[in-house]
C-alpha cells in the first residue's frame, strides 16, 4: 500500500512538472495537438499516465509522436527534449 501511494505521488509530481514545462516553453497546446494527431493515444492525460507509470518519464517528449511530421520539426522537439531530460534527471536523483 505504501509503495502504491509513493508511486502515485511520484506520478503526480512528474505530471505537474511536465505540464509546467510545456506551458513555460509555450508548447503545451501544440504538444497536445501533435499527440492527438498521432492517434496512438486517447488523450494527453492517458498518455502521460501511461509513460510515467511505466517508468518512462524520460520519454514523455521523445516517444510522443513523429517529430519530423510536426510543423515545428525534428530540431525543435529535439532541443525541447534535451531540456526536459535535464529536468527529469534532476527529479530522479
Amino acid at each position: 500500500m505504501i509503495k502504491a501511494i509513493k508511486t502515485y505521488l511520484r506520478y503526480r509530481k512528474i505530471r505537474r512538472l511536465f505540464i509546467k514545462f510545456l506551458k513555460d516553453n509555450d508548447i503545451y497546446y501544440a504538444f497536445q495537438l501533435e499527440l492527438d494527431a498521432d492517434l496512438e493515444y486517447f488523450d494527453f492525460n492517458s498518455y502521460v499516465k501511461e509513460k510515467i507509470s511505466s517508468g518512462l518519464g524520460y520519454g514523455l517528449i521523445s516517444s510522443a509522436f513523429s517529430w519530423d511530421l510536426s510543423p515545428q520539426g525534428h530540431t525543435f522537439w529535439d532541443k525541447l527534449n534535451d531540456k526536459w531530460q535535464d529536468i527529469i534527471i534532476g527529479v530522479n536523483k
